[in-house]
């Protein structure tokens, strides 16, 4: 599965002679017959080598291409449900039901028995639900439901010893050892060793549901009244950055003969981890524990005009209270105006050699990431809407005895909650760049064996303040951002195969408008149904 191939566009270069030649280039020697000398191989990188598959077909003049496997995985799952219902008496009735869903799964990725993880899925839930006649003409329905979600992953390795394969003890000793597996090598255009699909860990859920709906009957008037409450609870525990090194292997020091000559298509990777020269990351990840709460309020009224038209008109309104983090490990925003606190050091740095477009006098550092619960900040990272009306209309005209028009309207709103919302917790999760060497090559502070000789940097939280994650990526939301929400509008025209019945039902529920009653509705002509879908800043 691992080869060189040889060729000039695949030379490999020495990076033991890296050396400067002026103007800010560095230049390298080709290994002889772009051959790596034994005694300069790496322990860690031979042992690596040696957990990916052997090639099993010819492949290609490159060296790529050459291995086959069946994608082989175990499924199993089961489902149960479970219903009981009773009625107490003439116009009370209800009925309990409980779920359980398992599934599980044994995959094995890319034909390596290091590439071995096993996945599982557990659905669950009950609900509960009453119905009431209280009168003739009026119903109350109420339900509670609750719903569990949990999708966990774990690899075969998980467990491992990292001593055995070479790594020294300075790096396990940042490991927690029960949790340690076999690193995630990358290499370029090579398959990955040790990969995963969502990674070690799990992500769980849970919902409560609480239902309140009031049917009533005036003449030719069917109200609805209701109420809508729900309880979302996420929580995330998915670790796989920091379970072990995440070695992702680069040519940066491999290449020639110069430092920015074009890299190889392939061979210049593996060779750096050959040459024990690391690159990749490993993270201090922190968990979450998300919770938002949702309101929602709405009147329906479906008025049978005459026996030819029936309208539905209806007015929801949603409050979706923002999301929070239990132990408030959460970016609140971007800072954008205020100094940050390196600004004098930077300007001080930037007046020794400033650029002919920006004076040393204009010169600004500012902006720095925020956090939920400081300086006056909400818990939250948005500040939430209160405003969310969604008016709903349908109508059902019938033409005829056999034929009917529908149409509806509605606007639907989209969530900002736990269930759209990942967790940005720069500050908290921190991030820890593999840094071979500080000088472009000429001497070498990391090895495959020990590749954070300075350790792990802290995740300090909240605590470094508009200074957090200087120098690296991170991400964070509008606090302004509002509701996404798609509007919905329909026109049906619908014909009978037989005579319809006196009337047509009402025009239906949220804009959906009904069929003629007593027909066999087999042949419908959609006009057209269009969904447009807006994303709404401020």
């Amino acid at each position: 599965m691992l080869a060189i191939p040889q060729g000039t566009r695949y030379q490999v270069y020495n990076p033991a002679s890296t050396r400067a030649i002026g103007g800010g280039r560095f230049e390298r020697d080709p290994f002889a017959g772009n051959t790596l000398p034994a005694s300069r191989l790496d322990a860690v990188g031979l042992n690596l080598v040696r957990l990916f598959p052997a090639p099993n077909i010819e492949g290609r003049n490159d060296g790529s291409n050459n291995h086959f496997y069946v994608d082989v995985r175990k499924q199993d799952y089961n489902t149960h449900l479970g219903r009981f219902d009773h009625q107490f008496r003439e116009g009370h009735r209800l009925f309990f039901r409980i779920h359980n869903y398992d599934w599980r799964s044994g995959q094995d990725r890319y034909g390596s028995p290091q590439g071995r993880f096993n996945t599982r899925s557990a659905r669950k839930g009950l609900a509960l639900d009453d119905v009431f006649l209280l009168s003739p003409t009026l119903v109350l329905n109420l339900r509670y439901g609750f719903t569990y979600g949990d999708m966990g992953e774990v690899r075969d390795t998980q467990g491992i010893d990292l001593t055995t394969l070479g790594f020294s003890r300075n790096l396990t000793s940042l490991l927690d050892p029960a949790r340690t597996t076999v690193p995630r090598v990358r290499m370029g255009p090579y398959s990955p060793l040790s990969e995963w699909n969502n990674g070690d860990g799990a992500n769980s859920s849970f919902t409560h549901t609480i239902l309140a709906n009031i049917s009533q009957s005036r003449g030719a008037h069917s109200f609805r009244y209701g109420f809508d409450g729900r309880l979302y609870r996420g929580f995330g525990t998915r670790t796989p950055l920091a379970n072990s090194p995440d070695l992702n292997y680069s040519n940066a020091f491999t290449r020639g003969p110069l430092d920015n000559s074009p890299q190889s298509p392939i061979g210049g990777e593996l060779a750096s981890m050959l040459l024990g020269i690391p690159d990749g990351q490993m993270d201090r990840t922190a968990t979450s524990a998300f919770q938002d709460r949702y309101v929602g309020l709405f009147v329906q009224d479906d008025w049978r005009v005459n026996n030819k038209l029936t309208v539905n008109v209806g007015l929801r309104y949603e409050l979706e209270v923002p999301i929070t983090e239990r132990f408030d490990r959460l970016v609140a925003g971007y800072d954008f105006p205020k100094a940050n606190p390196i600004e004098a050091q930077a300007r001080a740095v930037y007046a020794r050699n400033p650029l002919p477009e920006l004076s040393a006098a204009d010169f600004r550092a500012t902006g720095g990431l925020t956090f939920v619960g400081k300086d006056g900040r909400g818990r939250s990272p948005f500040r939430g809407e209160k405003n969310n009306f969604l008016p709903r209309i349908g109508l059902a005209y019938k033409l005829g005895s056999r034929s009917v028009v529908r149409a509806g309207y509605g606007i639907y709103y989209d969530s900002l909650g736990v269930n759209k919302t990942t967790a940005q917790q720069t500050g908290f999760s921190q991030s820890t760049p593999i840094r071979a060497s500080l000088d472009n090559g000429l001497t070498f502070v990391a090895t495959n064996a020990n590749p954070f000789p300075q350790g792990l940097i802290d995740a300090r939280g909240a605590a470094g303040g508009l200074t957090t994650s200087l120098g690296q990526g991170f991400t964070f939301y509008d606090p302004n951002q509002k509701h996404a929400y798609p509007q919905r509008w329909s026109l049906v025209v619908g014909r009978a195969a037989h005579a319809a019945g006196s009337g047509v039902d009402r025009a239906g529920v949220h804009g959906q408008p009904g069929y003629p009653v007593g027909s066999d509705a087999r042949f419908q002509c959609v006009a057209e149904s269009v969904s447009e879908y807006f994303s709404r800043p401020r």
